[in-house]
Order: structure tokens, then C-alpha cells, then sequence
């Protein structure tokens, strides 16, 4: 998927969140922050990556759709930054990952986790992906709305 599609996601499953748990301000801000980053941060190793053109050095290194899209990689960022704040950060994180990468999974391109490939119909940048993405923006407006 697109990062765009990814960040339509992203926001549309935390307004849906948001309108059933509510926090203090900051604190809905620092979880809404999180979960986007953590929908993001699999492509950090995408040189054309929302993440990836602003830390260029990591898809020098990685290639894309690897590493950074395994579940060991879920588990280490969520539990480095559930250690470094409070738990609540890293489950939110990892929930923007998985997102992420069952976002990935339905594409044609797929994923590899566990050593099985995981793919399905939508092929990236096409119209249905568009479609999706726009779905997705008019129900994240829908939703804040009512």
C-alpha cells in the first residue's frame, strides 16, 4: 500500500478509537502520534517511504519489506518504547505496525512472515487502492462528525 493509504488507515482507526476511549488532550495526541508512526515506521526502509526519505540510511542498509516488516521488529520497537515510556506506548505502536503489515499482506506484493508468503488482490497504486484510500478519508470525516 501507498504511505498515504497506510496514514488514511491509520487515522480512520483512530477516530473510530477515540470515539469510544478518550483521554486527556496530551495524552490523545502523544497515542493518535504513536499509532501513525507506528503505521508508517514498516517502510522506513522504502527509500520513496514517507519515513524512509527522512532516515535514508536504513534502505541503503535494508531492503524493503523485510526486516523491518518481520515480527521480530514488532516486538523489539513496541517493547523498547513501552520501556521508555509506559506499556500503553508500545501496544499502541504495535498496533499502527500490524496495521501496517496486514495493510501489506492484502496486496499483490504480499509479505513474508514466518516463512510464508502472504498476499491477496490488491495491487499497489491502482484504482482499487485509491478507492480504499478515499473510502477510508470520507469515513474518517463521517465519523468525526457524528
Amino acid at each position: 500500500m501507498l504511505g498515504r493509504t497506510h496514514l488514511a488507515a491509520a487515522v480512520f482507526l483512530a477516530v473510530l478509537f477515540f470515539s469510544i476511549y478518550s483521554y486527556d488532550s496530551i495524552t490523545n495526541v502523544f497515542l493518535l502520534f504513536l499509532f501513525v508512526i507506528g503505521s508508517l515506521f514498516p517502510d522506513v526502509d522504502s527509500a520513496r517511504s514517507i519515513l524512509g526519505r527522512k532516515i535514508k540510511i536504513i534502505s541503503f542498509i535494508f531492503k524493503h519489506r523485510g526486516f523491518f516488516h518481520s515480527i521480530f521488529a514488532l516486538v523489539l520497537f513496541s517493547l523498547l518504547l513501552g520501556l521508555l515510556f509506559k506499556p500503553i506506548a508500545g501496544i499502541v505502536f504495535a498496533s499502527g505496525f500490524t496495521l501496517h503489515i496486514v495493510m501489506d499482506a492484502i496486496t499483490k506484493e504480499g509479505i513474508h512472515i514466518l516463512g510464508f508468503k502472504i498476499q491477496g488482490p490488491i495491487k499497489v497504486g491502482s484504482i482499487t487502492e485509491h478507492v480504499f484510500y478515499l473510502v477510508l478519508l470520507v469515513a474518517s470525516l463521517i465519523f468525526m462528525i457524528i
